[in-house]
């Protein structure tokens, strides 16, 4: 849309003629150097369009008085009492770029491509990234342009989007002129915990958190929103899905449900992982340690939605980790989780910060994140509760569940996997005719030479000192072997009385 000539546009609140039948034109648009009758600079229209974006918002002029007289020297001082009376009606980042457009003196104006920019920012933040139809649509629908609203269509190739024309040469600028985006998220909600105590006032994204990560325990504490009563967290709306999800809960009385559980040391959870994986079992496998729990939900053997106490497993840290967001973007997006159901990625989707192709697989990344750490953890305890579900909404990873095996032991420490294989050096290693095939790990060249080495008549010392003498890097065979012993690929040859490596841990 292309303004000009600002001057004659029509104010309803007042008479738009003089007394002499004159018709009043530019003068309520005109700037302070025009008033004074200096030279003139593209930052006098910035000043006019400035007036008119600001008349926009507050629906009355901005410049007023009894007499032409009085208009003028308003404009000459840039008094802005209307506009600062109106002031807490305009949101403080498009309140900042009308101010920056009204600056008395030009040189602290923006240059007019600086002005789109910001203006450009705002849209950006505010997730108003519209195109020439919806706002052809809106004038109709307001009755400022002739035709029905439906048929209000101006193409692109006759009107440009304002953030690719010519102006937008001024990168960065408009977050300059707007500064940063004010995060308010009111702190109104306070806990009363079992003793008595009360921590808060808190914001809303602060209390999520504490429920997401455990710290408070919804079915034994009181909250209260904005002075009011304390209540049981299942009456705030708000609240709702952060109290009932399975996923979203530390229950610690469902691991009495527990089919199976025991103790976690250092790479002795991938045999786990094989056995819920290859028996597509349903469950979720807890796992435990001092300060810190996580849970990881499969469905059909395939890991669906993980969930910890670790905070900085969060998706907004996630985001800021990664460098897909701004920190000051997930704050501003954290201020309007009760707008969006609490759901972070759906309000940084809203506010245009992300795409939803984007979110789609930052979500995917941040579960596969929250999955592989486990893989890190050197102690603590697990238990599968088979069954149980998060009834989460859930992000499919794109990868296949033995790939993520191969990962967890290509990512693993080298010493720890020493650690484990130690105590077999002696035993016999065969191969296993009932394991899943080689290709469903993908493995690399090298790991399938390890494998395939294995023929039933050498130790596993035996065969990385065959390995060394060939002069090969024993960093894959170790790698491959312990893969292998620990998701069915091959075995140790044992007597009945005692367990292979792999049925010894797993679920």
């Amino acid at each position: 849309m292309k303004l000009t000539d600002f001057g004659i546009a029509t104010v309803r609140s007042r008479a738009p003629t003089t007394e002499d039948g004159q018709v009043r034109g530019k003068l309520g648009y005109m700037s302070p150097e025009q008033v004074l009758g200096k030279d003139l600079s593209g930052k006098s229209d910035v000043f006019t369009l400035s007036t008119v974006l600001a008349e926009m918002l507050i629906g009355e002029p901005l410049f007023q008085g009894e007499s032409e007289l009085n208009v003028l020297l308003q404009i000459r001082d840039a008094d802005l009492r209307v506009l600062a009376r109106c002031e807490r009606r305009i949101p403080q980042d498009i309140r900042a770029v009308v101010l920056r457009g009204l600056q008395r003196d030009p040189r602290e104006r923006p240059t007019a491509g600086a002005f789109a920019e910001a203006c450009a920012e705002v849209m950006r933040r505010r997730g108003m990234g519209h195109g020439p139809d919806r706002l052809g649509r809106l004038l109709a629908q307001l009755n400022l342009v002739d035709g029905e609203a439906s048929e209000a269509h101006v193409p692109d190739a006759d009107l440009g989007s304002l953030v690719d024309s010519d102006l937008m040469h001024h990168a960065g600028i408009g977050q300059e002129l707007i500064g940063p985006q004010a995060v308010t998220s009111p702190t109104i909600y306070r806990v009363q915990l079992t003793d008595g105590s009360v921590m808060g006032p808190m914001s809303y994204p602060r209390l999520i958190q504490l429920l997401t990560t455990g710290v408070i325990d919804s079915r034994s504490t009181k909250i209260s929103k904005a002075d009011g009563t304390y209540l049981d967290p299942s009456r705030l709306p708000e609240l709702t899905r952060f109290v009932t999800s399975p996923g979203l809960q530390w229950k610690l009385e469902e691991l009495a449900q527990a089919e199976k559980q025991g103790q976690l040391r250092a790479a002795t959870l991938l045999p786990v992982f094989y056995d819920i994986i290859s028996k597509r079992q349903t469950g979720v496998l807890h796992l435990w340690q001092r300060n810190r729990r996580k849970k990881i939900y499969f469905v059909d053997g395939k890991p669906e939605f993980v969930a910890s106490t670790d905070k900085s497993e969060l998706l907004g840290e996630h985001l800021v980790a990664t460098g897909q967001c701004l920190r000051m973007e997930v704050e501003m997006a954290l201020a309007l989780l009760p707008k969006y159901g609490g759901r972070l990625g759906d309000a940084l989707v809203g506010l245009g910060i992300l795409r939803p192709v984007e979110l789609f697989r930052a979500i995917g990344d941040q579960v596969r994140g929250r999955l592989m750490e486990a893989f890190r953890w050197r102690h603590g305890e697990w238990a599968f509760v088979r069954g149980a579900r998060s009834h989460e909404e859930t992000f499919p990873m794109g990868q296949d569940p033995y790939e993520l095996l191969r990962d967890a032991a290509r990512e693993a420490h080298l010493e720890e996997i020493e650690s484990v294989l130690e105590p077999l050096r002696e035993r016999v290693v065969e191969r296993c005719d009932d394991g899943p095939p080689l290709t469903a790990f993908r493995l690399d060249a090298s790991w399938v030479d390890a494998l395939e080495a294995v023929s039933g008549d050498m130790t596993l010392g035996g065969l990385f000192a065959r390995e060394s003498a060939a002069g090969s890097d024993l960093e894959p065979a170790y790698r491959a072997l312990y893969l292998g012993l620990a998701c069915g690929l091959v075995r140790t040859k044992v007597s009945p009385s005692e367990i292979p490596f792999r049925e010894s841990f797993s679920a």
